[in-house]
């Protein structure tokens, strides 16, 4: 890889993981609701500006928005609020959606961990 790549990559990680730090002092001051909701509007307002309008109906993109988008931000939020290891319970029904194949015995077991 050339160096601008270990870079780029570098300040991908370290703003990744900011993320989530902001997050959870965010999530002290205000419900996981309303910080998803300003999360979202920060970021869609300005991408009206930037982003090619696509070529499919503005309801089926909205539509699309509230439930991807607001929906698995809160409920992101919402675990992180409670206390529960997002790391683990997203990340582990993340790989059996995304990979489409039964889960091993191993990660079931973790997932059921991490509602306890």
């Amino acid at each position: 890889m050339k160096k601008l790549d270990w870079v780029l990559t570098a300040l991908f990680i370290l703003t990744w993981g900011a993320n989530f730090t902001v997050t959870k002092i965010g999530i002290n001051n205000m419900p996981p609701m309303l910080l998803a909701s300003i999360r979202y509007a920060l970021v869609a307002f300005p991408a009206i500006f930037f982003v090619k309008r696509s070529a499919i109906d503005w309801y089926y993109t909205v539509g699309y928005a509230v439930t991807m988008g607001i929906s698995l931000i809160t409920c992101l939020f919402y675990a992180i609020y409670i206390g529960m290891p997002y790391r683990v319970f997203f990340g582990g029904y993340a790989v059996i959606i995304m990979t489409s194949r039964r889960p091993e015995r191993y990660l079931m077991e973790k997932l059921s961990q991490s509602l306890i």
